[in-house]
């Protein structure tokens, strides 16, 4: 009984507490869908890491054991909510981040070092969002919070940074000081000294000499030989602000000079000379500068496309101002005379050989220079012992170098350097004392004739050297308008062109280009007396029409589409089979619009389309042949003598002989003759020559032919052709080709590559060899030899 007893006890207990445990999830269930997030529309209870929120995890804190089991979990669930919000900033998703900020802020359950992390995350969120205010408060809040040093002097460079943005240089210095003061890793406390230095300076704490003292005094010290780039950038900012701009150029060249990798100041550098050769109108070298700094810079970086089309801007107007400065000093150096050019070529050598000079001492300094950066002592492996060895002591391979260069100087890294023997493969170049009569002794006559090869040497050179001036000169005058909306310098330019080259044969487009920039330039008196000019010199020309009427290149656009328009009519009517309204219209174009017009050609070879619908196939026949001699050079011409051939008639007789001046060929039936395979595709020449030397065993045995293989066209597209010689006149000639004509399948199988066969005079022969093709031979072979 009292073991019956304790088993009902035990089943009654186990009732009561599944009982218990099925109340509490339930309770617990409940909780879960009072505080369940509806972000996004979602009913169910799983949350995704994009819908968790802190409201929806208060419920489990206020149902949480007293002794804190459940809190057990806080850091990690509140740390990883930061995560995602730093996540979300990363994917610009920018709304998402700045709803789990103001969560966590507003969360009773932030601990002191998450509201750290939460400062710091939120003003990288507000940088990035340009909010710099309260990016800068965010800042404030972690300088505080932060126990670390070298973050919080992290946080005060970037907030210095900020309020360099914003213009308040004094605090900016303030924050740069308070950087230094948490005494950071040198790279960060060099960038603060020099943005510390930079904002004094414009706030006018410091003068420019002690700003300026102080930044060479930073030049000297070798431990900031890796940044002597942005020392030499700040010190040309300082200079550039003061007014001194030749001095700052000065500077940001050697701070080009000093880079040791670093891009980033690089295109800020490139960029700052840019702008200011731009401002000095010296575009040569700004376009130099801004080709540098576009091939620097990364395409994604937001500057990229503006660089990209001040460097395109510039492109056309640096070559033709190096067109013009070249050919100019050219022309001096044509006048002078031989020994004076030679005395040029020699200054000319010596410049190369001074520059040649110069940059091997560089060299030899930054070899120096790399010498002191390195000797960082090999990294022991791990476990072992220190070594006692000197080399590996960093300061120690510093203090030796210091101490030899004391002694002997920077030397570069060679053998026997200590002889005063000793000798690099550039002896000559280092000698600074060789003489000027030595140097000139030592440059040969091809060297001179070398350095003179682009000299004009008579008249008629200099006129092509002149002609390029004045084609540049033209086209600066309208770059300068269109590219940089310089007016002042179109006429500037344009107006030098004129006075320079009185009888310029492009004196009009000058004079038109001028009379816009007058214009624009409100200099209207002097715009009339150019159009009265323009309009008197060149009545008949486009710009003299256009300067009478205003509205002229309107009314030609408006008339050439009439013209389209009234052509699409006729076409249809032909399609219809309207033939007779066709013949009707192309009378009527003649009164209407003339027959100085673009569809003369299209329009007149309609009508005789008509004819070969509505009258004798003779008539059709004769007008196409009258359309032929009519329309030369014309697609019109072309599709006219297809039409001819369809029918069967000869196009040579459909054509008037051009005069002989026209054409490079000359029909002379009694000389030597060859006759010309031209392919129109690859092919293996020697298998070519090989069935042209079966067909002439066969067909012509006793004639004696030879076979060659030649090209025509360029070497970037060349034509394969064969040439077989030799006939006594072309009357012969004529005979093998009428012959190939008929066997074509076994003179050459025309199915492997298409070709041309020509008989050719041996003048015409040459002439095409000159020309490199056959253009123009053709029409010249249909009209004389068929």
């Amino acid at each position: 009984k009292k073991r019956k007893k304790k088993k009902r006890k035990k089943k009654s207990s186990k009732k009561k507490k599944s009982s218990s445990k099925k109340s509490s999830k339930s309770k617990t269930a409940k909780a879960g869908q009072d505080g369940k997030s509806t972000e996004g529309g979602k009913a169910s209870g799983q949350e995704t890491p994009a819908t968790i929120s802190i409201g929806s995890y208060k419920p489990v804190l206020a149902g949480a054991d007293d002794d804190g089991g459940l809190l057990k979990r806080r850091p990690a669930y509140l740390e990883g909510l930061l995560w995602l919000a730093r996540v979300y900033v990363e994917r610009e998703k920018y709304v998402q981040a700045e709803q789990i900020f103001q969560q966590l802020e507003h969360s009773p359950a932030l601990y002191p070092e998450l509201a750290r992390d939460l400062a710091a995350a939120e003003a990288d969120y507000y940088t990035r969002r340009k909010k710099y205010d309260k990016a800068i408060e965010a800042l404030n809040r972690a300088i505080e919070l932060e126990k670390d040093k070298t973050l919080k002097a992290r946080y005060a460079y970037i907030r210095g940074q900020l309020y360099e943005m914003k213009g308040q240089d004094g605090k900016a210095a303030e924050s740069f000081e308070q950087a230094i003061a948490f005494h950071p890793p040198y790279e960060m406390e060099f960038n603060a000294r020099l943005h510390l230095i930079e904002r004094s300076w414009a706030n006018g704490k410091v003068p420019d000499k002690k700003a300026i003292s102080d930044l060479e005094h930073m030049l000297k010290d070798e431990k900031n030989l890796e940044y002597r780039d942005q020392i030499y950038f700040t010190i040309g900012q300082i200079q550039l602000n003061s007014g001194d701009v030749d001095e700052a150029i000065a500077s940001y060249e050697e701070s080009l000079k000093a880079g040791k990798g670093n891009n980033q100041q690089k295109v800020k550098t490139l960029l700052v000379l840019a702008d200011l050769y731009f401002q000095r109108e010296d575009y040569v070298k700004s376009k130099k500068y801004y080709d540098e700094a576009l091939a620097a810079l990364d395409p994604k970086d937001e500057r990229y496309e503006e660089v990209a089309g001040l460097a395109k801007n510039l492109t056309q107007i640096a070559e033709n101002l190096q067109t013009i400065e070249l050919q100019d000093s050219l022309l001096r150096l044509s006048y002078l005379s031989d020994e004076e050019k030679r005395q040029f070529a020699y200054e000319l050598k010596k410049k190369e050989l001074e520059a040649r000079r110069q940059a091997l001492l560089e060299k030899e300094q930054q070899q120096a220079d790399a010498a002191l950066l390195g000797g960082s002592g090999a990294v022991p492996t791990a476990g072992a012992k220190p070594s006692s060895f000197f080399a590996y002591d960093d300061r120690e391979v510093k203090k030796g170098l210091r101490e030899f260069q004391t002694l002997w100087g920077g030397r570069a890294l060679q053998d026997n350097w200590r002889r005063s023997s000793a000798q690099s493969t550039e002896d000559l170049l280092s000698d600074e004392n060789i003489s000027d009569e030595d140097l000139l002794a030592a440059i040969t006559d091809e060297e001179v004739a070398d350095i003179l090869k682009d000299v004009p040497a008579n008249d008629k050179e200099r006129e092509i050297a002149n002609d390029k001036i004045q084609k540049a000169m033209l086209a600066l005058g309208r770059l300068y308008r269109e590219r940089l909306d310089r007016p002042d310098k179109s006429v500037e330019i344009l107006e030098e062109m004129l006075r320079r080259y009185p009888d310029s044969r492009f004196e009009l487009d000058a004079m038109y280009y001028l009379y816009l920039a007058y214009l624009e330039l409100d200099k209207e008196e002097e715009a009339q007396k150019l159009a009265a000019l323009i309009i008197k010199r060149y009545p008949d020309s486009t710009y003299a029409h256009i300067l009478q009427d205003p509205d002229y290149l309107s009314k030609q656009v408006s008339e050439e589409e009439r013209i389209a328009q009234y052509y699409e009519q006729m076409y249809d009517r032909f399609k219809a089979g309207q033939y007779a309204e066709v013949h009707q219209m192309a009378l009527d174009a003649k009164e209407k619009f003339g027959t100085k017009h673009s569809y003369r050609a299209r329009m007149a070879l309609l009508d005789v389309m008509t004819k070969g619908k509505l009258e004798s196939r003779e008539a059709y026949i004769q007008a196409l042949k009258e359309f032929v001699v009519r329309y030369p050079d014309t697609p019109e011409e072309k599709y006219a003598k297809e039409l001819l051939r369809h029918l069967g008639v000869s196009v040579a007789s459909a054509q008037a002989p051009k005069p002989v001046s026209d054409s490079p060929f000359k029909y002379n039936p009694k000389s030597m003759h060859y006759v010309i395979v031209v392919f129109d595709g690859k092919i293996k020449l020697q298998k070519a020559k090989e069935s042209l030397s079966d067909y002439h065993r066969k067909y012509h045995s006793q004639d004696r032919l030879k076979v060659a293989s030649i090209y025509l066209g360029t070497s970037e597209d060349r034509v394969p052709a064969i040439v077989i010689r030799r006939f006594s006149n072309a009357e012969k000639a004529m005979s093998y080709y009428q012959s190939a004509v008929q066997n074509l399948q076994e003179f050459l199988n025309p199915k492997d590559v298409p070709y041309r066969i020509y008989p050719v005079s041996q003048g015409n022969y040459r002439a095409l060899l000159k020309q490199k093709s056959m253009d123009g031979y053709p029409e010249f072979f249909e009209e004389n030899y068929h």
